[in-house]
């Protein structure tokens, strides 16, 4: 139905920088609305130097909460109140739940990845498995493939320090399976993998859309791709993917999932996640 703004109406919001491809106002909005809950969702493209200004104001406006995206899922930790234990691990948050005046961080991927791969028929159970990216998705995908227990978790990413830090981090909470993989040694890991996770930003919409994360030949016939860009649902990473015989997972149900968690730590209400994921299917192919 259609909602009326009034001034008991609470806020919302996603923050980040870009934000103009996100479905999550869309969403968020689409399911309030489905709910007949009084809130409205909007997004706001805060610049990094402004970031603790951003939430302190977020606060002092009285938003009942907030998502957080590129690049502030790592950089937001020390502006927050209080930080779950995983998102703690993680080092990266996505959700923020604002009480009383004070925010408490979640990261509500590392479920919505967990879900997004184990719906699709993949377990890492006893597999080696690799993700492209060291940033907070990559972070989040990599405590989920800990927890779903894949043997190697192998970390492919251009900025080795940034890579090496995650691990001597992660080491501290005994998870002890990763590796770094050097630049050199990228397609003979991809080759042992039984999954490629790409948590980069590379093929999302606006942001370098016509180019792969890696080449595709890289990819062997019959192992899983997930790509956790969702828009375009089918990038290019993917189609060389399932070209080469992969079998594919694209990023809206991580999308789905990551934000039902988030909605229900705002309002308290589980809210139908195959409604979502129909109404985002929708969009996607009317062109957003």
């Amino acid at each position: 139905m259609k909602k009326t703004i009034n001034a008991q109406t609470k806020l919302l919001g996603l923050i980040g920088s870009p934000v103009g491809h996100s479905l999550s106002p869309m969403m968020h909005n689409h399911l309030l609305g489905l709910l007949d809950l009084n809130y409205v969702y909007t997004a706001f493209d805060l610049k990094p130097e402004l970031l603790g200004d951003g939430v302190k104001g977020l606060v002092a406006l009285g938003a009942r909460g907030f998502n957080v995206t590129v690049p502030h899922k790592e950089k937001i930790l020390p502006f927050l109140d209080e930080i779950e234990a995983n998102a703690k691990i993680i080092g990266a948050i996505n959700t923020i739940l604002v009480e009383n005046g004070r925010t408490f961080g979640y990261n509500t991927d590392i479920t919505g990845f967990k879900k997004s791969i184990l719906r699709a028929g993949f377990s890492p159970k006893g597999k080696t498995v690799s993700v492209l990216g060291a940033g907070g998705a990559a972070r989040a995908a990599i405590i989920g493939l800990s927890e779903l227990e894949a043997a190697v978790i192998n970390i492919i990413n251009r900025d080795q320090e940034r890579a090496q830090t995650i691990i001597e981090t992660y080491e501290k909470d005994a998870i002890d399976n990763i590796k770094n993989i050097h630049t050199q040694d990228t397609e003979e890991a991809l080759r042992q993998s039984s999954l490629v996770v790409n948590a980069t930003s590379v093929g999302m919409k606006g942001y370098l859309s016509e180019v792969s994360p890696i080449p595709g030949e890289y990819l062997n016939n019959g192992i899983w791709v997930c790509d956790l860009v969702y828009n375009p649902l089918e990038t290019i990473f993917l189609k060389e993917a399932k070209r080469n015989g992969c079998i594919i997972i694209d990023g809206l149900d991580m999308l789905v999932h990551q934000g039902a968690d988030a909605f229900k730590i705002w309002t308290g209400v589980e809210p139908p996640r195959q409604e979502i994921k129909k109404f985002l299917i929708n969009q996607i192919a009317n062109g957003y």
